[in-house]
């Protein structure tokens, strides 16, 4: 990283003399911002009793997703990366995210089951492991898809939901209002409630 910006700050030295060497004053010149908003993302990653817990505390439309691609998860919100340590024992995901319209995708490379809350908004979860996928929609039409071999296990709750299982024995709940329940292959359970 590049100091250059500090030169014209920077004090010059004097020549040697005998007296303890001093610097010379220098102005210092603040120029104002125009006024602007700083976005941030609250993102807690804790694994805790075989449990990696992902949680997503802001209102904006994230883009949230988890793989396991060499032995460690890796866990990615927007443009930021948070993974387990080697010697960690993942036995579940949990994420929970808050209000906006969030994406969460579930890679191909998990083995093991992920459970998803979404907050309120339009949200997208989409599972392509093997592992059981559980998914509480929140409030707002979400889209909720296995593409996996895992189980879903699915609850809209409150919105106009669009649910699709995978291959296998999915249970699947629309909650409130009129939702679109698809179960696909194997022996699936759909319960429409709206």
């Amino acid at each position: 990283m590049s100091l250059n910006w500090l030169l014209p700050i920077r004090g010059r030295r004097r020549k040697k003399s005998p007296r303890p060497t001093r610097w010379a004053q220098t102005q210092l010149r603040v120029e104002p911002l125009e006024e602007r908003t700083l976005l941030s993302v609250g993102v807690g990653l804790s694994v805790r009793n075989g449990v990696a817990t992902l949680a997503v505390n802001d209102n904006a439309a994230n883009h949230v997703g988890v793989e396991k691609p060499d032995g460690v998860y890796r866990f990615s919100v927007d443009s930021g990366v948070w993974q387990t340590q080697p010697w960690q024992v993942v036995n579940k995901v949990v994420i929970t995210t808050a209000g906006g319209d969030d994406q969460v995708i579930v890679g191909a490379s998990v083995p093991v089951q992920v459970t998803v809350k979404a907050g309120n908004g339009n949200d997208g979860v989409f599972g392509f492991g093997p592992g059981k996928l559980i998914v509480y929609g929140g409030t707002g039409n979400d889209w909720i898809q296995q593409n996996g071999t895992g189980v879903l296990l699915a609850y809209g709750e409150n919105g106009h939901d669009t649910i699709i299982g995978g291959p296998n024995n999915d249970i699947i709940y629309g909650g409130n209002h009129n939702d679109v329940l698809k179960g696909m292959a194997g022996n699936d359970k759909l319960y429409g409630q709206g």
